[in-house]
């Protein structure tokens, strides 16, 4: 019955349809102005045409002036910018100045106490009073503790005289060479303003010349958009698609012409499924079961639903995130298992021997030999690896049989196990695969443990190696590099001495900042960076003075994953770029360097995007209610130097070796170094070259407050309790 029905549509509708093609062909009848109007197929497409023609002359038009307004509205924000360029100087020079100036009143002001004290002093005992005064106490002390009248009392009053006597004349000495120090250092106090505040007006134009550059080039990239969209013109083609357009729309399914295009295939496939119903048999159709239809017959669904309205697509994604992440105290008992699950037949621990002289290696071990999984430990891994030590630890795992490496040490293990790695699958040397996404196949399996809470090298893609040859560092950035899986275990991070709990603490407060500025930043980006920012304020000096603090231990490894989380999904900037012309000439360690340039890094921030740098200061616990946008900004920066000062770091370069006469070719270097293009405001290599001397120089405040130097008033005020508890104690001898 299905086939001859087939049958009897193909008969008929076949050369119907090819008649009213026919008859299309003629003509077209079409309904308007109450009257049937005969059209010719060609003369409706091209009244189609027309009219597409005439709308997207209209759209182009209404783009051209929405696109001349904006020309106009951008042109006069850069004019009305060009015009305050006096006013934003005299704002920098004026708070520079007076910056400058507060300084140096503070210091004069504790200087000319500390002299007062130190002329007091020696007035007194010129005078005889300070001996007079001592020798009341010396007198009463012995009458205590021997009776008078006694051959004993006169020959102890007559000694401890004798010490007095002598005590009278180093403190005069001392009194005289202070009174001399303090003196010269209060003379040549004005010439040293003098030369700070020339350091102020040239840095106050360095800072109005950087935001007035920055402003300019993003003034310059919107104007050029513009400027192209404008540009833009029709060709013969853009036409040509809107003339196929109208033909195409002209050409409906339900006409005849559309028949043969539209209508036979459909026909066709409607005869194969009627031929397919005719043969078939009743077996081929079972029955459905009652319980497959028991939804229909009211059950409710199991199925979830979607409640409320679903959000549309956003642009904003962290695009790396590790496989697995374990964290918590003890998680490294877990090792063993999770490399048996595997099916690793051969382990090897890559670490460092400060790591393994610790015994952290042997937690890892005793893991491993629980869960029946041999094992090797190459403990050999030096700071900065250069590319020849790769090659050699590559080779002895190569003769090994390593199926699984894990790392167990801070960033520069990691990026050797990452290397290793590269090489066990990839063969060569790791310097053939510089750049991104050169390693073509996946690396040996890797487990990540750090034992440093900074760097946040176990969540990187990046890797980090030295070239031994040509004293550079070189870049190696591929997805392949980021470890199969990583154990945070707060636990391993408390055998770090407070010079490198403090240094790594500094390294992972540089991820989180770079990242908050980086031109790659985005809203879920922000929020580790912020969240990273508030943990270190609160727990880096706590970890530092107590490394057994757990709490503080578990906080600062948080903080660590979060900031190099936030890091490697927004690229690095400027410290980083700076830091790895710094660690890669130098043989500096690169999170030292990186927390000494930080805050002056941070200082070009503050004029790029000076909102960002007062929610930092906000984040880093600093007061800034009332303030005004850049007052609050700078202390993020003062915030920041008094964090490391607070750690024990150092805060200049010179401090850790570093020759000024290096600065040109490190400015070079850093200006070629690619992940200086994210950072947040164009650099050029006269800015560069000021962030490196300016970390040559050291913050007059943070001396006086926290490091003081010579001639400060915090350094007076030690000098004469320690001087006071001498005198005590000699006293107490008499």
């Amino acid at each position: 019955m299905f086939l001859r029905g087939g049958l009897v549509l193909t008969v008929v509708l076949i050369p119907a349809g090819t008649i009213a093609l026919a008859a299309e062909e003629l003509v077209s009848p079409e309904f308007a102005a109450n009257q049937w109007v005969m059209y010719e197929p060609d003369a409706r497409v091209q009244e189609d045409i027309g009219n597409r023609i005439l709308a997207v002359e209209r759209y182009h038009s209404e783009r051209l002036s929405q696109l001349a307004r904006r020309w106009s509205h951008v042109s006069d924000d850069a004019l009305s910018f060009a015009e305050g360029r006096n006013t934003r100087l005299q704002e920098a020079l004026g708070l520079s100045i007076a910056t400058t100036a507060q300084r140096v009143y503070i210091e004069r002001s504790s200087l000319d106490t500390a002299l007062a004290g130190a002329l007091d002093l020696q007035r007194r005992v010129r005078s005889g009073a300070w001996f007079q005064t001592r020798l009341g106490e010396v007198i009463v002390q012995t009458a205590a503790s021997v009776a008078p009248n006694t051959p004993r009392f006169v020959e102890q009053l007559r000694s401890r005289i004798k010490g007095l006597s002598d005590m009278e004349r180093r403190m005069a000495l001392n009194t005289d060479a202070r009174v001399v120090a303090l003196s010269a250092r209060q003379a040549q106090l004005p010439r040293d303003a003098i030369a700070r505040l020339a350091d102020a007006v040239a840095d106050g134009h360095r800072v109005a010349r950087f935001y007035d550059a920055s402003v300019a080039a993003q003034n310059a990239r919107v104007m050029g958009e513009i400027a192209n969209e404008m540009a833009q013109t029709r060709s013969a083609g853009d036409y040509q698609q809107l003339a196929e357009a109208a033909k195409a729309a002209a050409r409906s399914p339900w006409n005849a012409r559309g028949f043969l295009e539209f209508g036979a295939a459909a026909l066709l496939g409607t005869i194969a499924v009627m031929a397919w119903v005719g043969l078939s048999t009743r077996a081929d159709f079972p029955r459905a079961r009652a319980r497959g239809i028991r939804p229909l017959a009211g059950e409710p669904s199991r199925l979830p639903r979607w409640k409320g309205t679903v959000a549309g697509a956003q642009s904003t994604t962290l695009s790396i995130w590790p496989r697995e992440v374990i964290f918590g105290s003890h998680c490294t008992r877990n090792i063993g298992r999770h490399a048996a699950s595997e099916h690793a037949t051969h382990v090897t621990i890559v670490t460092d021997q400060g790591v393994a002289q610790k015994g952290l290696v042997d937690l890892v071990k005793a893991s491993l030999a629980e869960a029946g999984v041999r094992c090797d430990v190459m403990d050999q891994v030096s700071r900065e690896g250069p590319h020849t030590e790769i090659a050699k630890i590559a080779g002895w795992c190569k003769e090994a049989g390593t199926d699984l490496l894990i790392a167990v040490g801070g960033g520069s293990v990691i990026d050797t196990a990452k290397a290793v790695g590269i090489v066990l699958t990839n063969g060569g040397s790791i310097l053939d695969y510089e750049g991104v996404d050169h390693v073509s196949r996946p690396i040996t399996p890797l487990y990540a443990v750090p034992t440093t809470a900074g760097c946040g090298a176990e969540t990187s893609p990046f890797c980090y190696v030295r070239d031994a040859t040509h004293e550079r560092k070189v870049e190696i950035l591929s997805r392949r590099l980021i470890p199969a899986c990583i154990f945070i275990d707060p636990l391993m991070t408390r055998s770090m001495p407070p010079d490198l709990t403090a240094s790594t603490g500094m390294d992972a407060l540089v991820n989180a900042i770079e990242s908050y500025f980086s031109t790659w930043a985005n809203p879920l980006s922000d929020t580790l960076a912020l969240d990273a920012i508030r943990l270190i304020s609160e727990n880096l000096r706590a970890a530092v003075a107590n490394g057994n603090n757990l709490s503080a231990r578990q906080q600062m490894a948080l903080a660590a994953f979060e900031a190099g989380q936030a890091s490697v999904n927004t690229r690095s900037g400027a410290v980083h770029a700076l830091g790895h012309s710094l660690s890669g000439r130098l043989d500096l360690p690169e999170r030292i360097g990186d927390a000494i340039l930080l805050p002056h890094v941070m200082k070009a921030y503050l004029y790029a995007d000076g909102h960002r740098m007062a929610k930092v200061a906000e984040v880093l616990g600093e007061s800034v209610a009332g303030l005004r946008e850049r007052a609050a900004a700078q202390r993020a920066i003062d915030a920041v130097m008094l964090l490391m000062v607070d750690v024990g770091l150092p805060i200049t370069l010179e401090k850790v070796g570093v020759d000024r006469d290096a600065i040109s070719a490190l400015s070079e270097q850093a200006l070629q170094d690619p992940i200086l293009r994210s950072n947040s405001g164009a650099l050029t290599r006269a800015d560069i070259e000021a962030i490196y001397e300016d970390a040559f120089i050291e913050y007059a405040e943070m001396e006086m407050e926290a490091a003081p130097s010579q001639g400060t008033r915090a350094e007076v005020r030690e000098d004469s309790q320690r001087a006071e508890a001498d005198f005590q104690r000699r006293d107490s001898e008499f």
